[in-house]
């Protein structure tokens, strides 16, 4: 069977806009974040409590994270996919990882 890998799809996904952004605003300035609450404080004090807070609870084995990774690559693409077309997605795009399990 095959079985997505929601730790290292969540972690990845957020790891990549977050360079994406980190990249859009250093370029163009936090004036060209449509997220409001990133804008107002900043790339790093916005995701990287997200990405702590993922990696010390993701549990691999548990079905609600692999929902959440399913949906959260979804809104990491298509967030990305803006950063893609202003030339910002500078650690490429968000990736689906999976592993084989007998």
């Amino acid at each position: 069977m095959i079985v997505l890998l929601a730790c290292l799809t969540i972690l990845q996904s957020v790891a990549v806009d977050l360079a994406a952004t980190e990249t859009m605003v250093h370029r163009y300035g936090l004036g060209a974040e449509l997220n409001p609450i990133v804008r107002a404080l900043g790339p790093e004090v916005t995701v990287v409590p997200v990405l702590i807070a993922a990696a010390s609870t993701c549990r691999p084995d548990d079905p609600g994270w692999t929902a959440a990774a399913a949906v959260l690559w979804v809104a990491e693409v298509l967030a990305v996919d803006t950063h893609v077309r202003l030339g910002t997605a500078s650690a490429g795009v968000p990736l689906l990882f999976f592993t084989w399990s007998p």
